[in-house]
């Protein structure tokens, strides 16, 4: 009975020694049924935090290569969705600004350039043929003077812009021959040293220019203007604007945003005359007023190509 006795204790001792062991081998599992069966989840929940934490910074790291291999979506997408737009439109808008850059810096053609563009000859025939074309038939009336202002010492030019067909600058057939007249009369303006130097005067009557029905293409009296004017190298004195009605007074603003600057502070409207600047100069005849206009511009264009022959470095 002793010896039976004996071994019963030696087994408990190795049942007990056995269990030791297991809880020994899984502690994690011994502490929770210590502690309560419903932290049996939260040590599993637990381990899935380790996971979860572990696998989103495995996320993070990618989405940082991400963000390091295209930064601008990366910043959108911590932004936030409507970001996205916002970084799509901020794209199309520095493209849209590189294209207007393009459009608005694009120079006039050159002295040189102009000529071949539009077939200019320097002569004394297509001088008279171009501008007599756009006197006589494209603005009936609209020339009504050149000549010298005695007072100034420099050339003068008058015009009645109320006259003529101003939808002739809608036809693009037609404004070659507009900018071919516009260097001939640039030219003949210019015939000396002086009045290079001093500047030109321009004089428009206004008065009866009907805006509704002379309505033209903004964008070719842009082109005309600066291939006339941009590369040409001509100095105003003065222009003066007699009569201008409210309709001109917003035509006139849209014309001077156009202008070179040195132009746009000497372009000037709201004078007054007791009359019609035509009942002036427009004598005998505004046919014959603007003939006689169109010889005194191929004269001082004559003058101009001897003084280049005589004067010429």
């Amino acid at each position: 009975m002793d010896d039976l006795s004996a071994r019963n204790r030696d087994g408990q001792q190795l049942l007990e020694t056995g269990q030791e062991q297991e809880e020994e081998e899984d502690l994690g599992v011994a502490v929770v049924q210590h502690v309560g069966p419903n932290d049996v989840h939260e040590a599993d929940g637990g381990n899935d935090e380790e996971a979860s934490s572990h696998n989103e910074r495995e996320e993070g790291t990618g989405q940082d290569q991400e963000a390091e291999e295209d930064p601008g979506v990366a910043v959108v997408q911590h932004g936030g969705h409507n970001d996205v737009h916002a970084a799509e439109a901020g794209n199309d808008e520095e493209a849209s600004d590189h294209n207007d850059r393009e459009e608005d810096h694009d120079p006039p053609l050159a002295p040189q350039a102009l000529k071949e563009e539009y077939g200019i000859l320097d002569t004394i025939e297509q001088a008279r043929r171009s501008i007599g074309i756009c006197a006589e038939d494209y603005f009936p009336g609209f020339l009504l003077h050149f000549g010298l202002d005695e007072q100034m010492e420099t050339s003068m030019i008058v015009y009645d812009f109320a006259k003529g067909d101003k939808q002739v600058f809608r036809c693009r057939d037609k404004v070659g021959n507009c900018i071919c007249c516009g260097y001939y009369v640039s030219h003949a303006k210019f015939s000396n040293l002086q009045f290079v130097r001093k500047g030109n005067i321009h004089i428009m009557e206004c008065s009866g220019y009907d805006f509704s029905l002379n309505m033209f293409d903004i964008q070719i009296m842009k082109k005309l203007t600066i291939e006339v004017c941009g590369s040409y190298p001509s100095t105003f004195l003065q222009c003066f604007l007699y009569h201008t009605p409210l309709a001109f007074n917003v035509l006139a603003s849209m014309i001077r945003r156009s202008l070179p600057d040195n132009l746009k502070s000497k372009f000037n409207v709201g004078y007054t005359f007791s009359g019609r600047l035509d009942e002036f100069y427009g004598l005998p005849t505004p046919e014959a007023a603007s003939r006689r206009a169109v010889d005194n511009l191929c004269e001082a264009l004559q003058v101009r190509y001897e003084n280049e022959r005589t004067f010429s470095l």
